[in-house]
């Protein structure tokens, strides 16, 4: 009996380590957050032990942000219409093989240190799915497929 309670007490406490998040984010993460967004709105976080991401509203914009347990800022991916974009980036998308395929969904990529640049996701059928990434001068940069 007591090996019985035993193993069920050593299960529960299993599970409740597998099941809990990696705590909130830490208050660095927030003042961060806080300082580069100052105007987002519906915030939600997801963390581990590398780093935080938020997913948040600035205006009509939807943006994921990354930041490094030390509170710093890593990147950030704003979604986007086609309209919206840079005519550079218009340009070098409609010269590219992909221009005839369906657009699903495009986003401004921003990393610290690197330079700005654009993801057009584009889908032929339900499976084939290539996400094409193109400097802000319009440069297709990489192609992946997806299946």
């Amino acid at each position: 009996m007591k090996k019985y309670l035993s193993i069920c007490c050593l299960l529960i406490f299993l599970t409740t380590i597998s099941n809990a998040q990696y705590g909130k984010s830490p208050a660095i993460v927030l003042d961060s957050f806080a300082v580069k967004y100052p105007n987002a709105t519906a915030i939600a976080w997801k963390g581990n032990n590398y780093s935080f991401k938020a997913t948040f509203k600035m205006g009509d914009n939807e943006i994921k942000s990354a930041f490094s347990t030390k509170g710093k800022w890593l990147g950030a991916e704003t979604k986007m219409i086609y309209n919206n974009l840079p005519a550079e980036v218009k340009d070098g998308f409609m010269k590219s093989k992909y221009a005839v395929i369906p657009i699903r969904d495009i986003a401004k990529l921003e990393e610290e240190g690197k330079p700005l640049q654009y993801r057009i996701t584009v889908m032929k059928g339900t499976l084939n799915k290539t996400s094409l990434v193109f400097s802000n001068t319009g440069e297709l940069m990489s192609d992946k497929n997806f299946l």
